[in-house]
C-alpha cells in the first residue's frame, strides 16, 4: 500500500490538504471555544458575585434602615426624659429653696431688723455709716480667725501690692525718661510716700471712727455677732435641707409619673426593636433575597447556559480534533511523514507537482527535499 500512496499524484495531497485544513480548523475552534468559555466562566462569576453583593448590600442597607428608624424614636425618647428630669430637677429645687427659705425666714428677719438696729444706732450717734460694713470691722475691729486672715490680706494688697503696682507704672510713663540711678531714688520715695500716706489715712479713720465712737462701734460688733450667728444658723438649715434625702416634702409625682411614662415607652421601643430586627433576620432578609435572585436569574440562567453550551461544543470539537488527528496520523501521516501534514508543507508539495517538477508523491517528496533540477 506504501508503494501505492507515493505513486499517488496530486489528488492524494490535495486530499490530505483538506484533512489537514479539517484539523486545523478544529484546533482554530477548540482555541476559541476556550476563549469565550473562559469568558462566560467570568461572566458568570462576575454575575453570581455581583448578586450576592447586591444582596448583601441590599439587606444591611435596609437593615440599618430599619435599626435606625427605631433608634430615632429612642433617642427622642431619651431627650425627653432628660428634659422631664431637668424639669423634676428644677422644681425639685425651686422647692427646696422656697423650704430653706420658710425654715430661715425668722433668722432672716432677725438679721434685718439687726441690721436696722446698728444703722438707727450709728445715725443716732452721728457715727460714720461706712463704719458698720463687713470690711470696716474686720479692718478695725476682727474678732476671730477668719476676721484676721481677711485683715491681713487687705493689708497686703493695701499696703504691698497697689503702692509696688503704682511705683511700677511711673517707672514706665513718668519716670521713663530719667537715668536708672534717679529713678530708683524717685521710685523708693513714691513707694515710701504712698505707704506712709496710707498708713496715716488707715490711723486718721481709726481716730476719727474707733476712738471717737468706740462704745458705739463696740455695741455695732456685738450686734453684728448676732447677725454672723444667725448666718451659721441659716447655713446649717441649708446644709441640712440639701443633705435631705427625703423627697416628701417635695411635689415630684407629676414629674415622677411623666418620668416613668417615658422610660415605659422607651422599653417598648426596644422591645419593638428587637421583634422588629429579629422578624427582619427570619423573614425579611429571605424575600429580599429571593426577589433579587428572581429578578436577575434570567440573566444570570442565560451565562450558565452558554457556559454549558460552549463546555459541550469544546467536549465535541476536541473529540472531533482527536479524531481527526488519528485519522491523519493513520491514513497520512505514516506514509508521507508528520512534518509534510501542514497546510504549507502541502502546498509546496502540490505546488511541485502542479510545476512538472514531479510525477508523483515520492518524487514530490524527494524534490522537496533536495530541489535539484530534473533532467
Amino acid at each position: 500500500m506504501a508503494e501505492n500512496v507515493f505513486r499517488e499524484d496530486g489528488d492524494f495531497l490535495v486530499r490530505v490538504k483538506e484533512a489537514v485544513v479539517e484539523r486545523d480548523e478544529l484546533n482554530q475552534r477548540i482555541q476559541t471555544i476556550k476563549d469565550e468559555l473562559k469568558k462566560a466562566k467570568k461572566s458568570a462569576a462576575d454575575e453570581d458575585k455581583s448578586i450576592r453583593d447586591e444582596i448583601d448590600s441590599t439587606i444591611k442597607k435596609r437593615r440599618l434602615e430599619l435599626s435606625s428608624e427605631y433608634n430615632r424614636h429612642i433617642n427622642e425618647n431619651q431627650a425627653k426624659v432628660k428634659k422631664a428630669e431637668a424639669a423634676r430637677d428644677r422644681g425639685k429645687s425651686a422647692q427646696i429653696n422656697e423650704r430653706i427659705k420658710e425654715e430661715t425666714k425668722d433668722l432672716r428677719l432677725d438679721n434685718k431688723n439687726k441690721e436696722k438696729q446698728i444703722k438707727k444706732l450709728f445715725k443716732e450717734n452721728k457715727v460714720p455709716l461706712f463704719c458698720r460694713t463687713k470690711f470696716y470691722y474686720y479692718m478695725f475691729m476682727p474678732k476671730g480667725f477668719l476676721d484676721i486672715l481677711k485683715m491681713a490680706g487687705s493689708f497686703i494688697l493695701i499696703y504691698l501690692c497697689f503702692p509696688t503696682v503704682l511705683t511700677w507704672l511711673l517707672r514706665i510713663t513718668a519716670f521713663a525718661g530719667m537715668n536708672e540711678k534717679k529713678r530708683d531714688i524717685l521710685s523708693v520715695i513714691v513707694l515710701a510716700g504712698v505707704v506712709i500716706i496710707l498708713i496715716l489715712i488707715y490711723f486718721f479713720i481709726y481716730i476719727k471712727t474707733k476712738v471717737k465712737y468706740l462704745e458705739e462701734i463696740k455695741e455695732g460688733r456685738e450686734i453684728r455677732n448676732d447677725i454672723a450667728f444667725n448666718d451659721k444658723k441659716i447655713k446649717a438649715i441649708k446644709r441640712k435641707i440639701l443633705k435631705d434625702k427625703d423627697e416628701s416634702f417635695y411635689e415630684l409625682s407629676d414629674y415622677d409619673d411623666r418620668i416613668s411614662e417615658l422610660n415605659k415607652e422607651a422599653e417598648d421601643i426596644s422591645d419593638e426593636k428587637r421583634e422588629a430586627l429579629k422578624n427582619f433576620d427570619e423573614f425579611v432578609k429571605n424575600d429580599i433575597m429571593n426577589e433579587i435572585n428572581n429578578r436577575r436569574k434570567p440573566l444570570l440562567d442565560e451565562i450558565l447556559n452558554n457556559k454549558e453550551r460552549l463546555t459541550e461544543e469544546l467536549s465535541d470539537t476536541e473529540k472531533a480534533y482527536k479524531e481527526k488527528c488519528l485519522f491523519i496520523s493513520n491514513n497520512y501521516a505514516s506514509y508521507i511523514g508528520e512534518e509534510f501534514c501542514t497546510q504549507d508543507k502541502l502546498n509546496d508539495l502540490i505546488q511541485i507537482m502542479a510545476d512538472g517538477a514531479a510525477e508523483n508523491v515520492s518524487d514530490a517528496i524527494a524534490y522537496y527535499k533536495n530541489p535539484t533540477p530534473k533532467d
